[in-house]
């Protein structure tokens, strides 16, 4: 670099700090050099926790209401959305505890720093009366104008920014569902031709399709955990004229949760009212990717769902039935009863011991605790939501309680060498329940290994009714 060039660099850099010193000083109103004194923009005894509904105008978009709710804030105005708490109570407490520096007005102009038109208006309002603060352009040194009343002051950038700059769609409430955890009665997922519907009853859930059964319930509470964190992604557009642009017309899946929330009135009554949230899934947000578009019925919002969030909504059926084939808790059980193309082979429980009938000899505890345990605590490797091969059929095992009554009934088939050769166990639900080969599975009189027979003195035999 030569010398003449270096010389014109170092004049422009020159020019240019006196410019910028220039209009700070403009800025500042000739008046912050000696010191200007703070003033609040609102009354000292308006706090942020006392204000109930902001409205905010700017000149560029359609005016935003919010009104809280108890602990919750809601948009209002131009449409219903619930919004992120802590993002407008913080928008409340930058407007309740910002100081403004008085500045003088002379050889300034509304028009010269913004407020005329102002750039955006905030209102904050309770007990039913509201405070003002009009917001202009920003100047240099991170300050910027805003009037509070007749007042004119310059402020820090902070709430100039989220007043007049910052994108208000980021103060929303992403989540999809609320209150959809231990409130919730009812969850249904469609997709395609595919319907999936679990229904609580008290504190007992089960599956209502596509098969009636049980349901694993640590797989039930990885769904509503699902649900009720499940975010939007981002925000695409508001109030759309055309949905089919989106694929909802014609929606790829939805997802319905029924819930029974509790409220109390003013007389301390508490009642339920029942709610119903869904959300409608619509077609791939481009191409090469797995997000989706949504909305959620309700909000005329189109938003977007990471591919992950999808996946976690939309689980096959078969995670969710319980893999165990019964769901009888073994203490309970006092018969087994097994009947095979060989006959019916009956067990009996006394304390700790295990008795055939017929015969009537001893069998070894741990053979008849291995059969209940096959039945009622392992799991099975894989779930298959089918008819039951009636004929695969090599047993059936019903399972008695104390007072003779029937608490469940597997049926067990087992598959050809050819078909690979597993056991399928299923109790009256159309969900198999997979185990391999090697399962260990006692269903003859031989694989209890029985002692010798019961003297007369032991225990007497109980009867067990059909």
């Amino acid at each position: 670099m030569n010398v003449r060039a270096t010389v014109v660099m170092v004049t422009l850099a020159i020019i240019g700090v006196i410019a910028a010193v220039m209009f700070e000083r403009l800025d500042a109103g000739d008046a912050g050099a000696g010191g200007a004194a703070t003033i609040a923009l609102v009354p000292e005894t308006l706090t942020a926790e006392r204000v109930d509904a902001i409205t905010l105008d700017r000149a560029d978009a359609t005016a935003l209401r919010f009104e809280r709710d108890g602990a919750t804030w809601r948009q209002t105005t131009p449409f219903a959305y619930p919004m992120d708490a802590f993002s407008i109570e913080q928008l409340a407490r930058l407007a309740t505890k910002t100081r403004g520096h008085a500045i003088d007005a002379d050889g300034l102009t509304l028009e010269s720093v913004g407020l005329t038109p102002p750039r955006a208006v905030l209102t904050l309002e309770t007990g039913g009366q509201s405070v003002r603060l009009e917001f202009g352009r920003r100047g240099f040194g991170g300050r910027a104008y805003a009037r509070s009343g007749e007042r004119l002051v310059t402020i820090d950038h902070e709430l100039h920014d989220r007043v007049v700059r910052m994108d208000t769609r980021e103060w929303r409430d992403r989540r999809l569902f609320h209150g959809a955890g231990a409130d919730a009665t009812r969850i249904e997922v469609v997709s395609g031709e595919q319907e999936l519907v679990l229904s609580r009853d008290r504190k007992t859930w089960q599956m209502e399709r596509p098969v009636r059964t049980r349901v694993n319930p640590l797989a039930l509470d990885e769904l509503i955990d699902a649900i009720g964190r499940a975010p939007a992604a981002g925000f695409i557009l508001d109030e759309p004229d055309d949905l089919s642009r989106f694929g909802m017309t014609q929606p790829a899946g939805t997802i319905t949760v029924l819930t029974r929330d509790a409220t109390a009135d003013a007389g301390g009554s508490v009642r339920r009212i029942e709610r119903t949230q869904r959300l409608i899934i619509g077609a791939r947000v481009g191409v090469g990717s797995q997000d989706r578009f949504a909305r959620v019925e309700g909000r005329p919002v189109v938003l977007r769902l990471s591919e992950a969030v999808v996946a976690a909504l939309f689980r096959p059926a078969e995670m969710l039935v319980a893999p165990t084939a019964s769901g009888v808790v073994p203490a309970d059980v006092k018969f087994i009863r097994i009947r095979t193309a060989g006959g019916e082979l009956q067990l009996r429980r006394d304390l700790e011991r295990w008795y055939a009938e017929e015969p009537a000899v001893e069998v070894r505890p741990e053979r008849a605790a291995a059969l209940l345990a096959a039945l009622t605590t392992h799991p099975a490797v894989a779930i298959e939501l089918q008819p039951y091969p009636r004929e695969l059929e090599v047993a059936t095992v019903t399972l008695v309680g104390f007072d003779a009554r029937p608490l469940d009934t597997i049926r067990i088939a087992r598959t050809t060498p050819e078909a690979g050769s597993y056991w399928l166990l299923e109790n009256g639900d159309d969900a198999l329940r997979v185990h391999p080969e090697t399962f260990d599975l006692p269903l003859e009189l031989e694989q209890f290994a029985p002692g010798a027979a019961v003297p007369q003195d032991g225990p007497a035999a109980a009867d067990a009714t059909e």
